[in-house]
């Protein structure tokens, strides 16, 4: 299949791409976003859509010969944060906006779309999941599970994050590790209220969360090239209220984990969980714990890594290895440990904000661009790859 010009896309994306920022959602809410994109693909009249019970969006396109079977995945939820753009086109969603690139994102897996009904395979099938509930971790895992409930089998999946701080249209990609894996923990002491003035008649959480924020600290190894990278980052810590006769009984600590090997999570999390036993039994208080917005590392396949580099040269476009992974999490990576597939990057912007910041707006000049990119990555695997069947 010859390269795709990333500019020669019959559709507004911008216009598609403003339209769903203007309707942000949080995860697992994202009705009006589904309905919007639903409408849109029907335009095309060359998909099947349904939508599965987690509440993500899957389409197919079937050549009804055989062939190679690929995943092309983008998510859609925004964030519980107010923006401060004045763009034309904010959020109309009070205290919800899309500051990760969500709806660039999905934009961008439409625009992917109108390239296959323009270019349609000759062989095999793409399915292309427009994905629930990435930001809370759930997303990814609950459509693994539906889609695995329909008999479907990947060959690859894909999916793409965009990347502020670096070049308009860079590919970034590396086998192995890609995003740590990250998880949340919260921890909810019980003792025993008393007056401030008696504290031996009460049992007061302040030592065991002291304790545990110490421990904490020592699990740490923040060498980003290191295997073993560990980082752990206290999130919430809370007892008591103002009320100075009193010494409270109550408490909460809760941290962020992240590492760059999910088996190395899988260590730290039972460290944890041993000492703040060990703690508890000794200070003598009850204890109830979560673990909360799990994030499975995304782990490269380099057969993947490799054809999103043959994809990357045919639409000429530069492509980086980064050092290190990225620390923050996506949830893609349930979805590639149980098929072959990879995450990578696209820069969008040396000036653009950081992610998840006020003032962040995903670039419409990368719509085309990602794209062409993603189309890109079918045509290559449908014309190398064989079927696993779906």
């Amino acid at each position: 299949m010859n390269a795709l010009a990333p500019l020669k896309i019959a559709a507004d994306l911008p216009s598609i791409r403003h339209q769903l920022h203007k309707i942000a959602e949080l995860s697992g809410a994202e009705h009006k976003t589904r309905e919007y994109l639903t409408q849109e693909l029907a335009k095309l009249n060359a998909f099947t859509t349904q939508l599965l019970p987690s509440g993500s969006l899957l389409c197919c396109m079937d050549s009804h010969q055989i062939g190679a079977t690929l995943l092309l995945r983008a998510d859609m939820d925004a964030l519980p944060i107010q923006e401060h753009n004045q763009h034309d086109y904010c959020s109309q969603t009070p205290g919800v906006s899309h500051l990760c690139g969500h709806d660039g994102h999905a934009t961008s897996l439409l625009g992917c779309a109108h390239l296959l009904a323009q270019t349609p395979i000759s062989n095999g099938k793409v399915y292309l999941l427009f994905q629930s509930a990435e930001e809370t971790g759930e997303g990814a895992p609950l459509a693994l599970e539906d889609m695995r409930a329909l008999g479907l089998k990947f060959d690859f999946a894909f999916a793409y994050h965009n990347i502020p701080a670096q070049p308009i249209g860079q590919i970034i990609l590396k086998e192995q590790a890609m995003t740590a894996a990250v998880q949340s923990l919260n921890i909810q002491l019980t003792g025993r209220t008393a007056h401030a003035a008696e504290p031996e008649s009460g049992i007061c959480p302040a030592n065991a969360i002291a304790q545990l924020i110490e421990f904490a600290q020592t699990l740490n190894c923040t060498d980003l090239s290191q295997r073993d990278f560990t980082l752990v980052t206290p999130i919430c810590i809370q007892m008591g209220e103002p009320a100075y006769g009193t010494m409270p009984g109550d408490g909460r600590v809760d941290f962020t984990i992240r590492c760059w090997q999910n088996q190395q999570m899988k260590i730290v999390a039972k460290q944890l969980e041993k000492k703040l036993i060990e703690i508890c039994s000794s200070e003598h208080l009850d204890y109830d714990f979560q673990w909360l917005e799990s994030f499975t590392g995304c782990n490269n396949h380099p057969a993947a890594v490799e054809i999103i580099q043959r994809s990357a040269n045919a639409l000429n476009l530069d492509s980086i290895v980064p050092e290190h992974p990225f620390k923050w999490g996506e949830d893609f990576g349930s979805l590639i440990a149980h098929w072959p597939g990879a995450l990578f990057g696209i820069g969008s912007g040396e000036n653009l904000s950081p992610l998840h910041h006020v003032d962040y707006d995903y670039p419409d000049q990368l719509l085309p661009i990602a794209a062409s990119m993603l189309a890109q990555i079918a045509y290559q695997v449908l014309a190398t790859e064989q079927s696993v069947g779906a």
